[in-house]
Formats: C-alpha cells, sequence, structure tokens
C-alpha cells in the first residue's frame, strides 16, 4: 500500500493570505478549486487543505512513476458529495494523469495534515502521526534536522504499531531515496511518507506487520 502525506502549518508567516502572490491560486488551482476557495467561510484553511490534498497525492505518483513533476493545477481535487471541510476528518479524491488517489485529511486551526492513498486501496488501513516543535520553534528548525525529527517520530509510531521497541526499528532511504523500515536487520514491506512545515512534522505508514 503505497502512502504520501503533507503537514501545513496554517500559522506560517510565508503563507498567510497577506503574503501569497496574487497570481498564486490561478497558477496552482483550477478554477473549480478557486471558486471553492472563495466560497468558503474559511478561505485559507480550504486552501491549504486543496494544496496538501494534492501534494500528498503527488507523493504517491512519483512512487508509481519517478518522472512525475509537481504541476499542482495537473493535480485536480474534488470533494464527493456527503463531505465537507467543516468535517474533521474529511475525504476528497484527487485526479491525476496516473490514477485517482483518495486523500483523508483532518487539521485544526493551527495545522492541516493529508495522508493520501491509490484509490480503492483502503486509506483506512494507513497510519499517521504527527507532532508539534513548538511555537518558538517555527521558522527556526533547518530542514536537516526536521527531516532527522520526521525519521524519529516514524520509528516511534511504526514501533508502537508492531509493539516492539523502537530500538528494534532502523528507517534508512532505499533506491530512489525512499524510506524504509528494517526490523532488526530484515526490511519490512511497510511504505512510508515523510513531511515538515513550519512548527510541525508529521509521517504516514502503510499497513505493516513483522512477517
Amino acid at each position: 500500500m503505497l502512502v504520501g502525506n503533507d503537514i501545513v502549518d496554517l500559522r506560517d508567516p510565508e503563507n498567510q493570505p497577506d503574503a501569497i502572490h496574487p497570481r498564486f491560486d490561478a497558477r496552482v488551482f483550477t478554477w473549480t478549486e478557486r471558486a471553492r476557495i472563495l466560497a468558503a467561510g474559511s478561505p485559507h484553511r480550504v486552501r491549504w487543505a486543496l494544496w496538501a490534498a494534492k501534494e500528498s497525492a503527488y507523493k504517491v505518483a512519483r512512487k508509481l512513476d519517478s518522472r512525475v513533476c509537481f504541476s499542482p493545477r495537473a493535480f485536480t481535487v474534488r470533494i464527493p458529495g456527503g463531505e465537507t471541510e467543516d468535517r474533521d476528518p474529511f475525504l476528497a479524491e484527487v485526479s491525476h494523469v496516473l490514477g485517482r488517489f483518495q486523500v483523508c485529511l483532518e487539521g485544526t486551526d493551527e495545522w492541516i495534515h493529508a495522508v493520501a492513498s491509490l484509490s480503492g486501496a483502503g486509506i483506512a488501513k494507513a497510519g499517521w502521526e504527527l507532532r508539534s516543535l513548538g511555537r518558538a520553534a517555527a521558522r527556526h528548525v533547518p530542514g536537516q534536522e526536521a527531516s532527522a525529527l520526521v525519521r524519529q517520530l516514524a520509528r516511534s509510531a511504526v514501533a508502537t504499531a508492531l509493539s516492539v521497541v523502537p530500538s528494534d526499528l532502523d528507517i534508512s532511504a532505499a533506491a530512489k531515496r525512499v524510506p524504509r523500515v528494517f526490523w532488526r536487520g530484515k526490511a519490512l514491506s511497510a511504505d512510508l511518507s515523510f513531511s515538515h512545515h513550519g512548527r510541525f512534522v508529521a509521517c504516514a505508514w502503510g499497513r505493516v506487520t513483522l512477517r
């Protein structure tokens, strides 16, 4: 089961409405998506929920075909009937030339988190975890340090899911920089996805067992 995830810090100074380039929405979102943003009670939250859905689906698509580039408008987001951004979590569907992806989104007024998988793969089988680095950490955590922190989070979360001690797990990048999980030196089949932004780190993984 392939997974992708994306976390957005809704309080990050660079993604506030007054900091966004006037043509940002036109470059990133389809006409239908822009209309949804404009009609929303919280345009800021919906804008970044749509972005996170696209980004998380892209991470799955790239695992299917490493030649895929992140062209946001090529990933179109649809909210199925009965689902609404006012519910938490809520589901979205992302379409791309490679296929369709189901995305589970949840959040607060501080963050939006998206977890994607291929439609029909059963998003409920995925696991995910996120962690706040604290208000003082905003914009002060170097990318390399954030990457190390999200790997620590993934190791702890997956160890809990497997009922093993974290020290028995190792997470390292295999071919094409895709992270892999090893238990006592044995490669496990779990697919992983990492994300970090602003004050938050997050990870997601497909169904994982020791067998």
